[in-house]
C-alpha cells in the first residue's frame, strides 16, 4: 500500500506544477520577460548597482556631507580616514581626528590621525543646508558628525590638491556623469531610430541623403572631431551651457551606428505581412513605424542602449580628463581624474584614482544588465520570404478593374507585373484568380489596395469601387497614404494573408491588433472595441475568445491563427474580402474547415470574396467566377462551371490537365506545361504564352498581342483561336 504522505506530497507537487503552467499560460509578455531576466544573476546584480548609482545621482545633496567646491589649501591631499565601527564593544562608528604638522623636509603641512581624539559619526545628521530635489529646503545628510561641521573633520576619501572633500565631489560627479550618459543616449536613440527608420522605410532619395550624412560623420575620426567641437565652446559659457553642449556633441556623434542598424531592420521588416496588415487597417506611416515595426526589435534597441550609455560615460570622462569636456567648477568623473594626470601626485596620493572605480563598476553593470535584457526579451523571427470582364450579370458590381497596369522600374529593366488586367467582382459572389507563381495575382491585389511597394507603381487603368452610398471611387486616383484610402483599407476592403504567423505582429497580442483596427475605423470606446473583438473571434469559431484575445499569435495553433487572421479582416465589416492563398500553410482537414468558415461568413454577411490561389480544387469548391492570369494578363474569365467543363484558352486547358484524377491510369505521368514562365525582363513578343503553347499559330501568335473577346454568355478569352480573323479555326 502506498504511503499516504507520499501520495499527498505528489498531489501537492502536481497541483503546484499545474498552477505554474496555468500561470505561465496567462502571463503577459512583460511578465515572461521579467521572469527570464530574474534568472540572469549578473544582470540582476548589475541592475541593483545601477539603481544605487542613479539614487546617488538623484539625491547627491543628501549623500554628500559638505560643499564639494569648498577648498582649503591647508588641507591639501589629506589621506582617507578609516572608519571604526565599534567603540567599547558597542556599535558607535567614529574616525580619528587629524592633527596637522609641518614636514621638515618638504615644508608641507601633513595631517596624521590622532588616536587620542575621536570624531563620532551619525547617520541622517544635520549639516549644510540644500534644496532637496531642487525645491525642498533640507539640512539632513546620510552621514555627518555628532559635533561641529562635517567639512572640518570628516574626509572619508581624503581631499584633492585644493583641499576639497573627495567623497562629496564624487557624489556630485556621479550625478553629472550618469545623467550625461542617460540624456545623450536618449537623444542618440531618438535620432538613430527616427532617421534610421525613415531611411529604411521610405528609401529613395530620403535614404540616399541620410546615408550620405552618416558616411560623412563616420568618416571623420572621433577623437579629433570631439576635440574640435569641444575646443569651439566659448570660454565664458556657464557650467550648465557646457554640460548641455557636451551632451549634444556626444549625441550627434553617437546616433549613426544605431541608425544604420535600424535601417537594415526596417528594410527587412517592411516586406513582412504584419506590416502590410497594419497598412490595410488604415494605420498611418508613423503609426506603422513606431507601433508595429520598432517594438518588433525592441530587444536589440534595449541592448544597444545599455551598451551605448557606458560608451558615452567613457567618452565624457575621457574628454574631461583631457581638458576638452566639462571644465571646473563643473564636477564629473573625468574632471576629478584630471588631478591624477601627474605620476608623482599618484605616487604620493593614490586615492586620487578613486573615481576610476565607479567608472569601471558602472560600465560593467550596464553591460551585465544589457545582456540580461537582451536574453530575456522576446525574439522576433523575421521571415525570409518576400512577397511578390462581364460575369455574374445578375449581381451588382462591387469592384470593377479596367486595363490595370502595374510596373516595377529597376536598373535592370521594367517588370510589367500587371499588364492590362480587367475583371469585375460582384456583391455576394466569390471571384477566383488562378495562375502560376509570378503571374501577377498578388500584385493585382496589392494594386487594388494601393500598397504596391517602390519601385513599383500603377501606370494606367481604373479600379472603381462602389461605395455604400451608391457613389463610385476610382482607387487609382486616391493617394495611397490619404485619409480616404486608409478608410477604405480595412473598412470597405479586408485582406487575409497567406501566412498568419508573419501577418500578425509578434510583439502585440491578437486582440490588440483587432482592437486597433476597430478604433481606427469606428467611433467607439476601447472597451466597446474589445467587446467587438471578442465577438468577431467567437464568430469565426475560436473557443474561449475572452482568453484568446489576450494571447500572441505564436501561442495559437495554425488553424486558430488563420481563424484569428480572418477575424481581424472581418472586424470592420468589409464588403470585399481579398483572400491571398488563405489555406496554403494548413493541413487538408484544417483547410476544409477554413473554406467552410469563409462560405458561412459570406452567406451571413453577404460580402464579396476575391480568392487568390494556385489550388484549382479550392477554386472549383469556392468560386462563382474565375479569372485565369498569365504573365500579368487575363487570358480567360467566366463562371466556374464553364471554365472547368469547357476551357477555351490553351493555358487554362493545360492547368486543368495537370490536376491529378482518380480515373488516371497507374504508372502514367501527369501532364505538365512545357517550359516555364519567361523572365519578366525578357517577355516574348506577341502572345506571352506562345513559347509554351501547343496550339501556336506561327506568324501571328509570335507577332500580335491577343485581346479579350467574348466567346459565349459572360465568357471572355484572350486567344487568336477565337479572334474574328481566325473564327473558323476554333476547335
Amino acid at each position: 500500500m502506498a504511503d499516504p504522505a507520499v501520495t499527498i506530497d505528489e498531489g501537492v507537487v502536481l497541483a503546484a506544477g499545474g498552477q505554474a503552467e496555468q500561470r505561465i499560460a496567462v502571463a503577459t509578455q512583460w511578465q515572461l520577460m521579467w521572469w527570464r531576466f530574474r534568472k540572469h544573476r549578473l544582470a540582476v546584480g548589475g541592475t541593483f548597482v545601477l539603481v544605487l548609482f542613479y539614487l546617488v545621482s538623484l539625491f547627491a545633496d543628501f549623500f554628500a556631507y559638505t560643499d564639494p567646491n569648498e577648498s582649503d589649501a591647508q588641507r591639501s591631499l589629506i589621506a582617507p580616514q578609516q572608519i571604526h565601527w565599534r567603540d567599547d564593544g558597542s556599535f558607535r562608528p567614529y574616525v580619528h581626528a587629524l592633527t596637522g604638522a609641518r614636514d621638515p623636509l618638504t615644508f608641507k603641512r601633513v595631517y596624521v590621525p590622532d588616536p587620542g581624539k575621536k570624531v563620532y559619526l551619525s547617520f541622517f545628521a544635520s549639516g549644510e543646508p540644500y534644496q532637496f530635489l531642487g525645491f525642498i529646503p533640507m539640512d539632513r545628510h546620510l552621514i555627518g558628525v555628532q559635533e561641529g561641521r562635517a567639512g572640518d573633520s570628516l574626509f572619508l576619501l581624503g581631499t584633492d590638491l585644493q583641499g576639497r572633500d573627495m567623497w562629496s565631489r564624487l557624489m556630485y560627479a556621479t550625478q553629472t556623469s550618469m545623467t550625461i550618459g542617460l540624456v545623450s543616449v536618449a537623444l542618440s536613440l531618438v535620432l538613430g531610430v527616427v532617421l534610421g527608420g525613415v531611411s529604411g522605410f521610405f528609401g529613395g532619395m530620403i535614404d540616399t541623403v541620410i546615408q550620405r550624412i552618416i558616411e560623412i560623420l563616420r568618416s571623420i575620426p572621433t577623437i579629433p572631431l570631439w576635440m574640435g567641437l569641444a575646443a569651439a565652446l566659448p570660454a565664458e559659457w556657464s557650467v550648465v551651457q557646457v554640460y548641455f553642449a557636451i551632451t549634444i556633441i556626444i549625441s550627434l556623434i553617437g546616433w549613426t551606428e544605431l541608425a544604420r542598424v535600424v535601417r537594415g531592420r526596417f528594410i527587412s521588416l517592411k516586406e513582412e505581412d504584419f506590416v502590410m496588415a497594419a497598412e490595410l487597417v488604415g494605420c498611418s506611416k508613423s503609426r506603422i513605424i513606431f507601433r508595429h515595426m520598432v517594438p518588433s526589435f525592441i530587444s536589440h534597441i534595449i541592448a544597444a542602449t545599455t551598451l551605448a550609455i557606458p560608451a558615452i560615460i567613457i567618452s565624457e570622462t575621457s574628454l574631461s580628463f583631457l581638458g576638452l569636456g566639462l571644465r571646473p567648477p563643473a564636477i564629473s568623473w573625468g574632471v576629478l581624474l584630471q588631478d591624477a594626470q601627474n605620476i608623482q601626485a599618484l605616487v604620493i596620493s593614490p586615492w586620487l584614482l578613486v573615481p576610476t572605480i565607479p567608472v569601471v563598476v558602472a560600465v560593467l553593470a550596464f553591460n551585465f544588465m544589457g545582456d540580461g535584457i537582451r536574453d530575456a526579451a522576446p525574439r522576433t523571427r523575421i521571415s525570409k520570404r518576400r512577397r511578390r470582364g462581364v460575369m455574374s450579370g445578375d449581381a451588382k458590381t462591387l469592384l470593377s478593374v479596367r486595363n490595370l497596369r502595374t510596373c516595377f522600374y529597376q536598373d535592370e529593366g521594367t517588370t510589367k507585373a500587371v499588364d492590362g488586367a480587367s475583371f469585375d467582382v460582384h456583391e455576394g459572389k466569390t471571384l477566383g484568380i488562378v495562375g502560376e507563381s509570378g503571374c501577377g495575382k498578388s500584385v493585382t491585389a496589392q494594386s487594388i489596395l494601393r500598397i504596391v511597394e517602390a519601385p513599383g507603381r500603377i501606370v494606367d487603368g481604373e479600379i472603381l469601387l462602389t461605395r455604400p452610398d451608391g457613389g463610385v471611387t476610382d482607387l487609382v486616383q486616391q493617394k495611397p497614404d490619404g485619409r480616404e484610402m486608409r478608410a477604405i483599407r480595412g473598412g470597405d476592403i479586408g485582406l487575409i494573408f497567406q501566412e498568419p504567423m508573419t501577418s500578425f505582429s509578434p510583439v502585440h497580442t491578437v486582440g490588440e491588433q483587432i482592437i486597433e483596427a476597430v478604433l481606427l475605423h469606428s467611433k467607439v470606446s476601447r472597451k466597446e472595441a474589445r467587446l467587438r473583438g471578442i465577438e468577431v473571434l467567437r464568430s469565426v469559431g475560436i473557443p474561449k475568445p475572452e482568453r484568446r484575445i489576450d494571447e500572441y499569435s505564436f501561442e495559437l495553433s495554425g488553424g486558430l491563427r488563420q481563424r484569428a487572421m480572418i477575424a481581424a479582416a472581418l472586424s470592420c465589416n468589409p464588403r470585399l474580402l481579398i483572400a491571398d492563398e488563405p489555406t496554403t500553410a494548413l493541413d487538408v482537414t484544417t483547410q476544409a474547415q477554413i473554406l467552410d468558415l469563409l462560405r458561412t461568413i459570406q452567406r451571413e454577411r453577404g460580402m464579396a470574396i476575391m480568392l487568390i490561389t494556385h489550388n484549382l480544387g479550392v477554386v472549383a469548391e469556392m468560386a462563382d467566377d474565375v479569372v485565369v492570369m498569365y504573365l500579368g494578363r487575363v487570358v480567360e474569365q467566366g463562371d466556374v462551371d464553364a471554365i472547368f467543363h469547357d476551357p477555351k484558352h490553351p493555358y487554362t486547358k493545360a492547368l486543368l490537365q495537370s490536376i491529378p484524377s482518380i480515373d488516371s491510369k497507374p504508372r502514367i505521368r501527369l501532364p505538365t506545361i512545357q517550359g516555364s514562365i519567361p523572365h519578366p525582363f525578357n517577355r516574348p513578343p506577341g502572345c506571352p504564352f506562345h513559347p509554351r503553347c501547343t496550339a501556336f499559330i506561327a506568324g501571328r501568335c509570335d507577332k500580335e498581342e491577343p485581346q479579350l473577346v467574348p466567346v459565349g454568355d459572360g465568357r471572355q478569352v484572350s486567344c487568336f483561336l477565337y479572334a474574328p480573323a481566325a473564327a473558323g479555326t476554333a476547335p
